[in-house]
């Protein structure tokens, strides 16, 4: 089990890997479309994403489309143990299932409130003596790549109800997936995705954007807030958990994938490495500016908040050129 970026995309990719189906996560991602940024120009839900989860339901679909993706219905008033039957019939049948619960209610969760529900994906892979054995390549925690381990039956079906015992067996013909073609697929996908990124559209005169200028359009109208006693504090807080969840940073992250994994598409092995090396300090200069953001809104500080919009601008246009360079533009 390799670790994940998003944790769908991971459970899609370690399944195929464990059938010997050589496939990169980026692969999936950028297959399904997952690379379209969206900033909605408000400062609630779905603020700033993109499709990084609607991403695996259209790989799914073009690659493995007689996949079993559908919710087990309760016909029971007590129907846990219907339910347990049938997750232990899956494994018996297909040796693996995934499932969507909530990360925050999970036992070895140590990075989310348990508050709050947030969805999350894992596999189930097997069950003895009332536990079912799991893998989790997005694990919420702060101290394991992966995790693998048992859960108490009982706690497993309880949370799996949370999203109405959602589950994902897939299905699928070898010949989907043969390496040349989903090489020359990927690229071609990559390259459409990323020049629409860069191409920067307004989609209406309501401040909905795609592509590069959604996180600069988000930081230019969130300096509004302290000067209009607005809790700075929810709302930094808010805002960065979409950037960390809804695709923001594992959308450098898949890119980062694609330049480690695509050298076919390099001119050599140094040039591949060269742009591996940029994109890496790409990525961890995002991940500081966006805890910068953060900073800025608990403490109040308008000062940094506006250095993060400055840096913010120089990396853009730093990243948006190594892009280019990626699509040959």
């Amino acid at each position: 089990m390799k670790q994940g970026i998003e944790c769908l995309n991971s459970c899609i990719y370690n399944w195929l890997i464990n059938d010997n189906i050589h496939i990169n996560m980026s692969d999936i991602y950028f297959l399904g479309n997952g690379f379209n940024m969206h900033y909605t120009g408000n400062y609630g839900a779905h603020m700033i994403y993109t499709e990084q989860y609607e991403a695996n339901k259209r790989f799914v679909r073009k690659y493995a489309p007689d996949s079993v993706w559908d919710n087990y219905i309760e016909e029971d008033i007590d129907s846990i143990d219907n339910k347990k039957v049938f997750l232990i019939n899956m494994l018996e049948k297909y040796q693996r299932i995934i499932i969507r619960l909530s990360s925050s209610s999970l036992p070895y969760n140590k990075k989310f409130s348990r508050d709050k529900e947030i969805s999350h994906y894992i596999t189930v892979v097997g069950y003895e003596k009332n536990h079912f054995m799991i893998y989790d390549a997005c694990p919420p925690v702060t101290d394991k790549d992966v995790y693998s381990g048992e859960i108490d039956d009982k706690d497993l079906l309880d949370n799996w109800n949370t999203y109405n015992n959602e589950y994902l067996i897939l299905r699928y013909e070898r010949d989907a997936f043969k390496e040349d073609r989903i090489r020359e697929e990927v690229i071609a996908a990559r390259n459409n995705q990323l020049k629409d990124y860069l191409k920067n559209p307004l989609l209406s005169n309501k401040k909905r954007y795609r592509g590069y200028r959604c996180f600069i359009s988000l930081l230019e109208d969130m300096q509004s807030i302290f000067s209009n006693n607005i809790d700075t504090k929810g709302v930094m807080a808010e805002c960065n958990r979409q950037l960390r969840i809804e695709g923001f940073e594992q959308s450098k992250k898949f890119i980062f994938d694609n330049i480690f994994t695509s050298g076919s598409d390099f001119e050599n092995h140094d040039y591949q490495n060269q742009k591996y090396q940029e994109y890496q300090e790409i990525v961890k200069h995002w991940d500081k500016l966006i805890m910068n953001m953060f900073k800025a809104g608990i403490k109040g500080n308008v000062d940094l908040f506006n250095q993060v919009i400055e840096e913010t601008k120089r990396l853009t246009l730093e990243e948006n050129r190594i892009l280019k360079n990626i699509i040959k533009e």
